[in-house]
């Protein structure tokens, strides 16, 4: 394991002193240019004299001296982790240990208990900031340590984590997979919140996938048992994507009262991304029932939590969804700058099902900006993404997109058939944007050429 830099408190952990005896080394040692200052608060060494230093550590010190000193280094880790976490994500503080630590070292070097604690505190930190690649290791190796060991509920943990992760960018089978491994072992250990937080994400897959009716059964399965738990913050979640599934199948009214509930009890358990969250879904209901000032607004104010707590995913969907308002407001120009930077970040998070998302969205604001090649391009390539994550509804969407773009390049063939696709799909899921779909069918051919 190699340190790039380290700063006081590490050194104070590793050497086993005080704060104050071990400032007054480090600072005798710069003055011998043994170390130097890589920034203001902490030190680095020439590789030379880190090899040198490795070899001492090695013949002078006894192993159970090093086993102690790395250990104090780890929980120090851990509780710096612990902390920043706790101050950035309050809302989830009680499912987190009081410490964690360099995850991948920790798994194989005989401290299982650092990396799955490390990996439960970083989660909410790589989730937000789609710091998925990271995501995928550290919580890899702590499925790793907890299997090791034989602990249930770490290894439950890892696999909620790893089927999160997966869900984001668009594994949904592997998703799957995990998460049932997950529920298997916290019915085994009585765990209901862990119990609620795999049938939670497993609702999600279901509503990613337009299975709205089982996800709507897990998801009040998941909020049952987050209540019986004790856990407000995951029965909120849990109701807000409720409202999802209500929003998707032009359920408003239910839509909005799940998520005027659930708002207070964010803002008062201090949560600004399930805040921010629930802005964006009002804001995307105002759209769909056509008030798009205040839909912009909401939109908005999502936006600029999500930039303020580092929430690169919700960053990109609030730009999509405000992509949307723009282009009802006849901001074409405006709602293809949005798409544009939503697409880049789902491209560098790896988000599948964003991407088929603004890919989509820029593709009806290229249309409506009279360019219906680049439209007809953004719909294909959005086919192309949903039929890899199976994401009917923004597959139905593309279908819907490339009528419309093969009706302006005067194929009305074509538009017909792509339409007709729509059409099935967006009735399958019960979707509103069928009856618009039919208008669009019956206009242009007659309401004998509508098929189911």
């Amino acid at each position: 394991m190699k340190f790039p830099d380290f700063d006081a408190y590490a050194a104070a952990a590793l050497t086993g002193q005080t704060l104050e005896q071990v400032s007054g080394l480090l600072d005798q040692l710069t003055r011998a240019y043994l170390i130097q200052r890589s920034s203001a608060s902490r030190h680095s060494l020439h590789d030379l004299l880190r090899a040198y230093a490795r070899e001492l550590g090695t013949t002078q010190d006894a192993g159970h001296e090093r086993q102690a000193a790395l250990t104090r280094l780890f929980d120090q880790y851990l509780y710096a982790a612990a902390t920043a976490a706790n101050a950035l994500y309050p809302a989830d503080q009680h499912r987190r240990p009081t410490i964690p630590a360099p995850a991948t070292h920790a798994a194989e070097h005989r401290w299982p208990g650092h990396a799955t604690r490390l990996a439960v505190t970083l989660f909410r930190y790589l989730d937000t900031g789609g710091h998925y690649a990271e995501a995928i290791t550290i919580h890899d190796q702590a499925l790793l340590a907890a299997r090791r060991v034989g602990d249930r509920g770490a290894e439950a943990e890892a696999l909620i984590c790893l089927g999160t992760v997966d869900l984001h960018q668009g594994r949904y089978q592997v998703a799957v997979s995990h998460l049932e491994q997950a529920l298997a072992l916290t019915r085994t250990t009585g765990d209901k919140s862990g119990q609620a937080r795999a049938l939670h994400n497993l609702g999600l897959h279901g509503l990613l996938q337009g299975g709205y009716a089982d996800a709507e059964g897990l998801l009040l399965e998941a909020a049952a048992l987050f209540e019986a738990a004790g856990d407000q913050y995951g029965h909120a979640r849990a109701l807000g994507n409720l409202g999802v599934v209500a929003l998707q199948q032009g359920r408003y009214e239910q839509t909005a009262g799940y998520q005027r509930q659930i708002l207070p009890i964010f803002r008062a358990a201090g949560d600004r991304s399930g805040e921010a969250h629930v802005l964006i879904f009002l804001g995307d209901l105002e759209r769909r029932q056509g008030y798009y000032g205040p839909a912009a607004r909401h939109l908005e104010q999502g936006l600029v939590i999500f930039r303020e707590i580092g929430d690169r995913s919700g960053v990109a969907y609030a730009l999509a969804d405000l992509g949307d308002v723009d282009l009802k407001r006849g901001l074409s120009d405006q709602a293809i700058g949005h798409h544009q930077q939503s697409l880049a970040i789902f491209a560098e998070t790896g988000d599948l099902a964003g991407k088929g998302k603004a890919l989509n969205g820029l593709g009806e604001a290229f249309l409506e900006a009279g360019r219906p090649d680049q439209a007809q391009l953004s719909h294909n390539q959005a086919l192309q993404m949903t039929r890899e994550t199976n994401d009917q509804y923004e597959q139905a969407r593309a279908y819907q997109g490339l009528g419309c773009a093969s009706r302006v390049l005067d194929d009305p063939g074509q538009a017909r058939d792509h339409w007709q696709q729509a059409l099935m799909l967006y009735t399958r899921l019960g979707a509103p944007e069928a009856d618009q779909v039919r208008a669009q069918i019956t206009e242009l051919f007659g309401s004998q050429a509508v098929t189911k």
